[in-house]
C-alpha cells in the first residue's frame, strides 16, 4: 500500500504530519484534526507518493477542495454553488480565504479525499474548476 502524508497546521498554531496507508487512517486524522478545540476551519493537505497534492477543508459544514499534480498549472478547486459569503481556512497556520463558488457539502469532500487517497488521482465525485 502507497503512504500518502497529510500535514496541517491551525491559527492556534498547532502542526502536524502523517502518514496515511489507506482511506480509513486519512478520515480519522480529519477526525482528530477536527476534535482540537483550537482548529478551527482549517486545511489538511495531503501528497500523494506522486507527488500529486489533494486539501480538504474541515471545522464546518461547507468544505473545499484543492488539487494539483505538481507546482506548475493546472491548479483545480472544487466547483460548488455560490452560497453566500466565502470563508477562510488555516492554511499552514496562514489565512487563506475561499470564495463561496468553491465550496461543498463536507461529506461530499470527505468522499472525494476518500477517492484521492484510494486511487492517487484527482476525484471525480465532484466538480473541479481550473484556476
Amino acid at each position: 500500500m502507497a503512504i500518502t502524508v497529510a500535514e496541517w497546521g491551525t491559527y492556534g498554531g498547532w502542526q502536524g504530519k502523517r502518514e496515511v496507508a489507506s482511506a480509513t487512517d486519512a478520515l480519522q486524522v480529519c477526525a482528530e484534526v477536527e476534535s482540537q478545540a483550537d482548529a478551527g476551519r482549517v486545511l489538511v493537505g495531503f501528497t500523494a507518493p506522486s507527488g500529486y497534492f489533494f486539501s480538504v477543508g474541515l471545522g464546518h459544514e461547507r468544505s473545499c477542495l484543492m488539487y494539483w499534480e505538481s507546482v506548475d498549472p493546472p491548479y483545480f478547486q472544487s466547483r460548488g454553488i455560490d452560497q453566500g459569503e466565502p470563508l477562510d481556512f488555516a492554511y499552514d497556520g496562514h489565512y487563506t480565504e475561499v470564495p463561496a463558488t468553491s465550496l461543498i457539502s463536507r461529506d461530499a469532500a470527505l468522499q472525494a479525499l476518500t477517492e484521492f487517497v484510494e486511487t492517487g488521482r484527482r476525484p471525480e465525485s465532484v466538480e473541479w474548476e481550473e484556476t
